[in-house]
C-alpha cells in the first residue's frame, strides 16, 4: 500500500471501532473485573482508615444513584453515547457533579434540603421523550482491548494507592488529640455552611458577609453529607476524594483515547496523570507537585470538571477531517453547564482553559478553519470566566506580582538564600547574586521546575509535529499548557497558590504527549516494538537509579546543597545530550527509510514519569507510623470532645462566640487559623479566626478592633452590658478555652448558664 493510501486510511479511521462480536463479551467482563478491583481498593482504604462501614456503603450508593446514573442519563439524552462504557459513565459522572450543584441550589432556595436525595428522579423525565430515550438506551459500540483496559485500571489503582498512603492515615477522625491541617477544618466549616444557607456566608467571622471563595467543592461535599446523612468530618477526611480522583484518571483516559484515536493513548494519558512526581533522580531538588491533593478540595474537585470541559470543547472544535458543522444544541448545553461548574470549582481553572481556546482561535485565523465557532466560544468563555472571578473566586487578596516567585518554595533556595523570601519585590531576590552561588542557582531551579512540570512542555509539540500542527484541538491543549505557565512565573502568593495553575494543566500536557507518541508510532512503520522496548528500558533505568536516589541521604547543609546543585546541572545536561543523540540517530535513520526509531526519544522521556510515582509512593514513610509518632495534644482532644457535644446540643443556626483565635501569637495581628469550632462543631462563630478573610490577608491583621475587644471582654471581664451587646449581635453561646494565654472568668458562672465543661473547654448559654 502506498504511503498516500496509508495516510488516507488513517484519516478515515473512526475514533473507536466496534469490538468483534466474539470478543465483546470477554472484554466487557474484563472491564467489570478491573474496575471492581479499583472500587474494592478504594472501599478497603476507607474502611481500613476507620470510616464507618454504613457511611462507606452510603457513599457508594450516592455516587451510583445521585451522580453517575442521573448524569449519564442527561448526557446521553443531550449528545448520545460517547463511544464506550467508560466514556459514557465517566462523562456522565462528571456532568452529574455539575447537575448536583443546581439541585443543591434549588433545594437550598426552597428550604427542601431534606429532599435533595430525590433530585435524580427529576432526570428521569427526559426518558419521556422518545428520541432522548432512544439515545439513552443505545449501547456504546466500542469495547477496549484487554491491555488498555488493564493499564487504565492500574492508573486508577496508583491514584488510590497514593491517596491511601499520603492522606488516609495522616488525619484521624474526631475525637482525636492529633491536630489537623488547618485548611481541612476551614473547609469543614464551609461544608456545614453550605448545608444550611445559600449563598454561603463566612461562618468563621459572620460579620464578614458573603464568602469570597470558589466554594463549589464545598457545596458538593455538603450535598453528599445531606444525601447520605454522613457526618461532615467523615465526608471530608474519608469518603469524598477517592472517587473524584479515580474519575479524574478515567476522564483523562477518555480524553486521551478520543484525541489519539487509540485506547492505548487513553491508558498512557491515565498513567501519566496518576503520578505526582516526574523524575525521582534528584529528590532534594526536583520535588513532587501533588495535583492529587485532598488538602485542597477545590483543586481536586476541579480536575475532573476541567478535563470533561476540555473534552467537550474538543468535540465542538472537531477533528480536521470532520466536515465543518455547527455544534449540536445538546453539546452546547453540556458545555455551558460545565463552564459554570468550572467557574466556581477553582479560580485558576477557567483562565487556563480560556487561554487554550484563544490559542486555538489564533491558529484558526491563520488556517481559516472553524473561526466563527472558536470566536463565539472564546467570547462566551471569557464572559463566564470574568463572572466567576467576580462572584465565586477567592485567595486573590494575598496575591501580587513577582517574577519567578515560585522558585522560592524549592528546597535549594530555602537553604542557600532564605526560608522567608520577600514577596513584595518585583522579582525574586537572590537567584543570581547570592555569594558563593551566583547564577548557578537560577539555572538549577529553572531546570528543576522544567523537569517537575515536563508534562507541560508538550506545548511545543504542535510546532514540531505536522499531524498535530493541523489539528486545532492540539493547539487548544498546547495553549492551555503554555498559558498556565505565565501566572505560575509572574504571580506571588503567601500560600504559593500560583502552583494551582500548572497543576490544573497537567492532564492536558499528559494527553498531548501521549497523542504525539501515538501519532509517531502510527506514522512510523515497524516502530511499535522499538517503542515498547524504549518504554521498558526507560522504566527499568528509572526504577533502579530512582530507588538508589530516593534511598540515599539528602543534602541538608549549605555546602552539600551547593555541591548537589552543580552535580544536578551537569547530570541534566548529560541526559539532555543523550536524548538529543538518540533523536539525531532516529532522524538520520528515517532519512534512510528506517522510521522505527522516531518515537524512541519521546518514549524515553515519558516512561520515567509513571515509575516515579510508584517509587515515590513505595518509599513514602508510613503515614500511620509518622502520625502516631506525633504526641497527641490534650488541648486538641478537649476541643474535639467539646465540638461533639456542641454539634449534638447547640441548634444548627445558633451563633457562638469564642476566645480562641490564634495558632501562634496573640492579638489582632496573630496567626489566626483556629477553626475547630466552625469545622468540627459546625457552628457559625461571631469571631473565630480571620486568617483567610480578604481584609486580614491584605492587612495581615484583624481590622475591627472594637469587635475584637468586645468579644474578648466577654471571657476576660464579662459584665451584663457586654453580654447584652453580644446578644444584640445574635450570640447565644460562649465557648471558652483554658490554656496558656487564654482565660475564662469565673464571673460567667453567675451571668450565664454553664452547660458543658471538660476542664479545658467550657460552654455557656447566654440568658
Amino acid at each position: 500500500m502506498s504511503g498516500e493510501a496509508t495516510q488516507q486510511r488513517m484519516r478515515t479511521t473512526p475514533p473507536f471501532s466496534p469490538a468483534e462480536p466474539h470478543g465483546a463479551r470477554r472484554r466487557a467482563v474484563l472491564a467489570v473485573v478491573v474496575w471492581s478491583v479499583v472500587l474494592a481498593a478504594a472501599l478497603a482504604s476507607a474502611l481500613r482508615a476507620g470510616a464507618p462501614p454504613v457511611d462507606v456503603a452510603r457513599s457508594l450508593l450516592y455516587w451510583a444513584g445521585a451522580l453517575v446514573l442521573p448524569g449519564t442519563v442527561v448526557l446521553k439524552a443531550l449528545v448520545g453515547t460517547r463511544g464506550s462504557w467508560l466514556a459514557d459513565l465517566a462523562c456522565g459522572a462528571g456532568l452529574g457533579l455539575v447537575l448536583e450543584l443546581f439541585a443543591w441550589v434549588g433545594a437550598s432556595l426552597t428550604d427542601l434540603r431534606g429532599l435533595l436525595w430525590a433530585w435524580p428522579l427529576a432526570t428521569a423525565s427526559v426518558l419521556l421523550l422518545p428520541r432522548a430515550r432512544a439515545r439513552v438506551l443505545r449501547r456504546p459500540p466500542h469495547r477496549a482491548a484487554a491491555g488498555p483496559t488493564v493499564a487504565t485500571g492500574v492508573a486508577a489503582l496508583l491514584a488510590v494507592w497514593h491517596l491511601d498512603s499520603s492522606f488516609m492515615d495522616s488525619w484521624a477522625l474526631p475525637p482525636s488529640g492529633r491536630p489537623w491541617f488547618q485548611d481541612l477544618l476551614w473547609h469543614m466549616g464551609l461544608v456545614h455552611e453550605a448545608m444550611r444557607s445559600f449563598p454561603l456566608g463566612t461562618p468563621q467571622v459572620v460579620g464578614d458577609g458573603l464568602l469570597q471563595y470558589h466554594w463549589f467543592s464545598d457545596a458538593h461535599l455538603a450535598a453528599q453529607a445531606l444525601i447520605t446523612g454522613t457526618a461532615v468530618p467523615v465526608v471530608v477526611l474519608r469518603t469524598w476524594f477517592m472517587p473524584v480522583a479515580v474519575l479524574f484518571v478515567a476522564l483523562t483516559a477518555v480524553l486521551g483515547a478520543r484525541l489519539s484515536r487509540s485506547d492505548w493513548g487513553g491508558a498512557g494519558a491515565a498513567l501519566l496523570v496518576s503520578s505526582i512526581l516526574s523524575a525521582p533522580f534528584w529528590p532534594g531538588i526536583v520535588t513532587a507537585g501533588n495535583h492529587l491533593n485532598p488538602l485542597s478540595p477545590s483543586q481536586l474537585y476541579a480536575l475532573p470538571l476541567t478535563v470533561l470541559f476540555v473534552l467537550v470543547l474538543c468535540e465542538i472544535v472537531g477533528a480536521p477531517t470532520r466536515p465543518v458543522t455547527r455544534p449540536s444544541p445538546g453539546l452546547v448545553v453540556v458545555a455551558v453547564l460545565l463552564a459554570v461548574g468550572c467557574a466556581g470549582a477553582k479560580s485558576s481553572a477557567l483562565p487556563v482553559v480560556l487561554g487554550g481556546v484563544v490559542t486555538s482561535l489564533l491558529v484558526a485565523l491563520v488556517m481559516r478553519r472553524r473561526r466563527l465557532v472558536l470566536a463565539v466560544t472564546a467570547a462566551a468563555l471569557a464572559v463566564v470566566t470574568l463572572a466567576g472571578l467576580r462572584l465565586v473566586a477567592g485567595g486573590g487578596a494575598s496575591s501580587g506580582f513577582q517574577l519567578l516567585s515560585a522558585m522560592s518554595l524549592l528546597p535549594p533556595y530555602r537553604t542557600l538564600v532564605t526560608a522567608k523570601p520577600d514577596l513584595d519585590r518585583p522579582w525574586l531576590d537572590g537567584l543570581v547574586h547570592t555569594p558563593g552561588v551566583g547564577p548557578l542557582l537560577l539555572v538549577a531551579l529553572a531546570l528543576a521546575l522544567s523537569i517537575a512540570y515536563v508534562r507541560l512542555l508538550s506545548f511545543v509539540l504542535p510546532f514540531l509535529q505536522r499531524s498535530l500542527r493541523r489539528d486545532l484541538r492540539a493547539w487548544l491543549l498546547a495553549g492551555t499548557c503554555a498559558v498556565s505557565v505565565v501566572p505560575f512565573l509572574v504571580l506571588s502568593h503567601t500560600g504559593y497558590s500560583q502552583f494551582y495553575f500548572v497543576q490544573g494543566a497537567i492532564p492536558f500536557g499528559a494527553v498531548l504527549w501521549v497523542w504525539s507518541l501515538v501519532e509517531l508510532v502510527r506514522r512510523s512503520p515497524g516502530s511499535r516494538q522499538v517503542t515498547v522496548a524504549a518504554l521498558a528500558v526507560g522504566a527499568l533505568v528509572t526504577a533502579v537509579v530512582g530507588q538508589m536516589a530516593l534511598s540515599a541521604p539528602r543534602a541538608t547543609d549549605r555546602t552539600a546543597v551547593l555541591a548537589s546543585l552543580s552535580t544536578f546541572v551537569l547530570q541534566v545536561g548529560a541526559v539532555a545530550a543523550a536524548l538529543l543523540v538518540v533523536l539525531a540517530f532516529a532522524l538520520s535513520r528515517r532519512r534512510r527509510g528506517d522510521a522505527r526509531w522516531v518515537p524512541v526519544t519521546t518514549a524515553l522521556l515519558l516512561s520515567p514519569i509513571v515509575v516515579s510515582g510508584v517509587l515515590l509512593t513505595a518509599n513514602r514513610p508510613d503515614a500511620q507510623q509518622v502520625s502516631a509518632s506525633v504526641r497527641p495534644s490534650v488541648q486538641v482532644l478537649a476541643q474535639t470532645q467539646a465540638a461533639e457535644w456542641i454539634s449534638r446540643h447547640v441548634p444548627d443556626d445558633d451563633l457562638v462566640a469564642t476566645n480562641d483565635h490564634c495558632s501562634t501569637g496573640s492579638g489582632p495581628a496573630c496567626n489566626s487559623r483556629q477553626w475547630w469550632l466552625s469545622g468540627i462543631a459546625g457552628r457559625r462563630v461571631l469571631l473565630e479566626s480571620w486568617g483567610y478573610t480578604p481584609s486580614a490577608m491584605r492587612l495581615e491583621r484583624f481590622d475591627d478592633r472594637a469587635l475584637y475587644d468586645l468579644n474578648q471582654s466577654a471571657f476576660v471581664s464579662p459584665t451584663p452590658e457586654v453580654l447584652a451587646a453580644l446578644r444584640r449581635r445574635g450570640v447565644s453561646w460562649l465557648v471558652g478555652e483554658r490554656s496558656p494565654g487564654l482565660t475564662v472568668s469565673r464571673d460567667l458562672d453567675r451571668l450565664a448558664d454553664r452547660r458543658y465543661d471538660n476542664g479545658r473547654v467550657v460552654v455557656y448559654r447566654l440568658r
